[in-house]
C-alpha cells in the first residue's frame, strides 16, 4: 500500500512464495478499500488516500501456503486477518526512540544498531533502507526519515567483543505525517537477553 504521492511499495512479498493458482488476495479497507493479487515478487495498490487500512489475506480458491511474509496458512475460501496499517503522505520527518540493553549487557556496555526495511516483515526479504547506532538509555532523534511502513530490528552486543549480545528485536513501525510537528516518537524500547 502507498500514497498518491509515492512510487515504490511499501509491502513486500517474498518471489515465488505463493503460485497463481493458489488465487489469494490481500484485501485493505478504510479511507479506500480493494484486492491485489498475491502472485509473489512485489506488488503495490493504485494511489490511496492517507489513514489506517485493516489488511486481511483471502484464499479464494486452492491453498494459501505459510510464508515467511505473511505466517498465515488458509485453505479455499478462508480468511485471516493480518492487522492495520496506516498510509503517510509523501516527505520525511523525524523518529524519536530510546533503547534500553538487555540486563545482560547492562546500558553502559554498549550501542544499538537499528535498521528500518522498508515494508511489513521485510527484515531479510529487501535490504534496509535506513541503518542508525545510537547509544542506549537516552532519547534520540532520527532524521529524515521518508514516511511510511517499515520492519525496524534493533541489535546490540557488548563494544568489548562479540561474546555479549542482546536478542534481535524486531516490530512493524508506522512513521506517518499525522502528528503536529510530522515527528514519531516509539515507546522505550527494552531488549531481553537472548
Amino acid at each position: 500500500l502507498h500514497s498518491a504521492a509515492e512510487s515504490a511499495p511499501v509491502l513486500v512479498s517474498p518471489s515465488g512464495a505463493i503460485s497463481a493458482s493458489d488465487q489469494a488476495v490481500l484485501t485493505y479497507s478504510g479511507p479506500a478499500s480493494g484486492e491485489v493479487p498475491l502472485s509473489g515478487g512485489t506488488f503495490t495498490t493504485g494511489a490511496l488516500p492517507a489513514g489506517t487500512y485493516t489488511l486481511s489475506i483471502v484464499s479464494k480458491s486452492g491453498a494459501f501456503p505459510t510464508t515467511t511474509v505473511y505466517g498465515v496458512a488458509l485453505a479455499g475460501g478462508q480468511t485471516t486477518s493480518v492487522g492495520t496499517i496506516s498510509v503517510a503522505f509523501s516527505g520525511s520527518g523525524m523518529l524519536r526512540l530510546a533503547v534500553h540493553s538487555c540486563p545482560l549487557m547492562g546500558d553502559a556496555n554498549g550501542t544499538a544498531v537499528v535498521r528500518l526495511y522498508p515494508g511489513v516483515n521485510s527484515a531479510g526479504v529487501v535490504g534496509a533502507a535506513y541503518t542508525f547506532t545510537i547509544p542506549f538509555g537516552t532519547l534520540n532523534a532520527l532524521t529524515p526519515v521518508a514516511y511510511g511502513i517499515y520492519t525496524m530490528t534493533i541489535t546490540a552486543q557488548s563494544t568489548g567483543g562479540t561474546s555479549q549480545a542482546c536478542a534481535v528485536y524486531s516490530t512493524s513501525l508506522a512513521h506517518s505525517w499525522a502528528t503536529p510537528d510530522g515527528t514519531t516518537t516509539v515507546p522505550l524500547i527494552e531488549l531481553r537477553n537472548p
